[in-house]
């Protein structure tokens, strides 16, 4: 690496890290990893032999010479001309030398060499130096310099400056050492590609931290110049990350790359193909990469209230681009019901204004609340479930079966298989009967933590064997699988590291169930279409809060930290559909994006700054 710059008077370029003491030093023993014994021969020069020296910067070039030399018969002459600071240094990447590692340097300077001093040095993957302290030498006599190797990434050449003080001549260089290095970068292995779709892939692989905190990612392109990265994230063992928005039936590479204070490595390169883009028989709906961007109307605005009647409040939906609505009913129609009920003139409205803001409507279908279990005054019934259906007619085809019924029915997986899912098939057959597909998911689950996943498991489990029972009827199985994922205030939204660390654990949530519907349901296809792809994820209600009168949501640092930190979750883990819930049913207050006027809050400013600037969003 060239060490001057032209013109400029022959002085160095300022970029350096200056570190660690050119002294005798005691390098203290810390486990078995503290190893005093060499572990390298280190450099002699015996033979005249150069042993890879070469000149970093400066004129001249190192030779063999036997005109000074502390042991044997050879050592280095070191070529000092003018007021230059030459450097010189060794091959690439010495055998045993590493962080902590404590090297000696052997130096003579000649008895008229007055005021000289050298500084050792190692330089990182980028060439970068890491010095240590100048060092006077004493003329006429062999000095020792001792020097122990500071913290740097993936070390790769030792050595030495002369700083001349304007004196010409010859330094000697001989029996340069160095001790085991006391903390050692990790070792990193490449795993192999898991669940390879069109677009997406998980990355694996695994790091040993040699005992020190260690981050790793994942290095991925089409080449080895690797122009993409994962996140870097704290590696103990086991490291995986999902890469996304790739192309289909694309080969790429990937490596993992870890990093602990005893520098940085890079794992093995490894190859996958992308899947080749298939058509799900369902439609271009399941291949939507925009219904992420979706929010939610509350219920109990029977029909569709402020976000669909304020013209203010429309335009700032349509503006932020929103493309999927959830809605439920509140109460039974009057068909059904003629007092204390829902008119169908109120349902039109909910739907027509949902489809006029060009969103798609998810609708929920009953029970959706404690007040609709089972012995509830507005129990649900399968009555009810199909007058929704054929009310909505061709205008809806996106359900969900129930909303959090494990909080508001006290339902598990199995009774909500048992009580509710059961219908699922007989439902899309009668919507057949009307002359339109419906598509149904479920559960609505109230949380995504390790205990819904238990539920959601024995639930899908029961759901296959249905299917596989009715003769690999599809209807038996959900066209999505939906959860919510609210933080809890104020211990999960306090502080953005709280909440950063409950978003994450989301992401390990839903790539946790994708790997279970995978498993669960590999090799099993739909008219030629892998099941396990058409099993969508989905996040049909999430917020910062639960609770109306939480300040945070009106603090737009806040807002503008959290949203993109959802998306970026939702997106990460290759989420269909995501509701943020509400657009402006609670009054303004936190939970909605819009004031009670329509003008937009914070949220919906953070929310609009994301939907609106993605380009899968269109």
């Amino acid at each position: 690496m060239q060490r001057f710059q032209r013109g400029v008077s022959g002085r160095r370029l300022l970029a350096l890290v200056v570190v660690g003491i050119a002294l005798a030093v005691t390098v203290t023993a810390t486990g078995e990893r503290a190893v005093q014994a060499t572990a390298d021969p280190g450099y002699d020069w015996e033979g005249g032999s150069l042993q890879g020296w070469s000149t970093d910067w400066g004129d001249g070039a190192p030779m063999s010479s036997t005109s000074q030399v502390h042991s044997g018969d050879r050592s280095l002459a070191l070529p000092v001309e003018g007021k230059q600071y030459p450097g010189f240094r060794s091959p690439a990447k010495p055998t045993g030398l590493g962080v902590g590692s404590v090297v000696t340097f052997h130096v003579y300077a000649p008895r008229n060499a007055w005021l000289l001093q050298v500084q050792p040095y190692v330089t990182d993957d980028v060439f970068v130096e890491r010095f240590g302290a100048k060092t006077y030498l004493r003329p006429g006599e062999w000095n020792t310099v001792i020097w122990t190797v500071p913290s740097a990434p993936d070390l790769h050449h030792l050595g030495l400056e002369v700083i001349s003080q304007g004196w010409d001549g010859r330094v000697y260089l001989d029996d340069v050492s160095w001790t085991a290095a006391t903390q050692l970068p990790p070792v990193a292995t490449t795993g192999p590609a898991r669940e390879v779709r069109s677009t997406t892939v998980v990355a694996t692989g695994t790091v040993d931290p040699r005992g020190l905190a260690t981050t790793c990612h994942f290095d991925y392109g089409l080449t080895k110049r690797y122009s993409a990265v994962t996140p870097d994230v704290a590696a103990t063992a086991e490291v995986s990350a999902p890469l996304t928005g790739l192309k289909a039936g694309t080969a790429y590479h990937y490596r993992l790359s870890c990093q602990n204070s005893g520098g940085r490595v890079t794992g093995n390169d490894v190859t996958f193909t992308t899947a080749a883009q298939a058509t799900d028989p369902r439609g271009p709906l399941f291949a939507a990469q925009n219904l992420v961007y979706g929010s939610h109307i509350g219920a109990w605005e029977l029909d569709g209230g402020a976000a669909i009647s304020n013209p203010v409040a429309a335009a700032n939906v349509t503006a932020a681009k929103i493309r999927v609505i959830k809605w439920q009913m509140w109460k039974p129609p009057c068909e059904l019901r003629p007092t204390d009920c829902q008119t169908e003139a109120q349902f039109n409205a909910a739907i027509d204004g949902i489809r006029s803001l060009g969103a798609e409507p998810l609708v929920g279908l009953p029970p959706i609340w404690d007040q609709q279990c089972t012995g509830a005054p507005d129990a649900w019934s399968r009555a009810w479930q199909d007058w929704i259906i054929r009310t909505a007619g061709n205008r809806v085809r996106l359900y969900e079966l129930g909303n959090e019924p494990d909080h508001y029915c006290g339902m598990t997986g199995q009774r909500y298989y048992d009580e509710l899912w059961v219908h699922a098939p007989t439902l899309k057959a009668y919507a057949r009967t009307l002359g339109h597909e419906i598509f149904i998911g479920g559960p609505g689950w109230s949380s995504s933590e390790a205990s819904s996943l238990a539920e959601l498991k024995v639930w899908l489990g029961l759901a296959k064997a249905g299917y596989l029972a009715h003769a690999q009827n599809r209807d038996w199985l959900p066209d999505f699988i939906s959860t919510h994922t609210y933080l809890i205030t104020p211990t999960e939204n306090d502080t953005q590291a709280h909440a950063q660390a409950r978003i994450d654990a989301w992401g390990t949530f839903y790539a946790d169930l994708q790997a279970y519907v995978d498993a669960t349901f590999a090799g099993l296809t739909d008219q030629g279409y892998p099941i396990a792809d058409q099993l969508k994820l989905a996040d049909s209600e999430w917020n910062d809060t639960i609770e109306l009168s939480w300040p945070g949501n009106e603090n737009q640092a806040w807002t503008d930290f959290y949203v993109p930190a959802m998306f970026t979750m939702l997106r990460g883990h290759d989420i269909w559909l995501a509701n943020q819930s509400t657009i402006a049913s609670h009054t303004g207050q936190a939970l909605d994006l819009l004031k009670i006027d329509g003008t937009p809050k914070p949220l919906y400013n953070s929310y609009r700054a994301v939907s609106t600037t993605d380009p899968r969003n269109n």
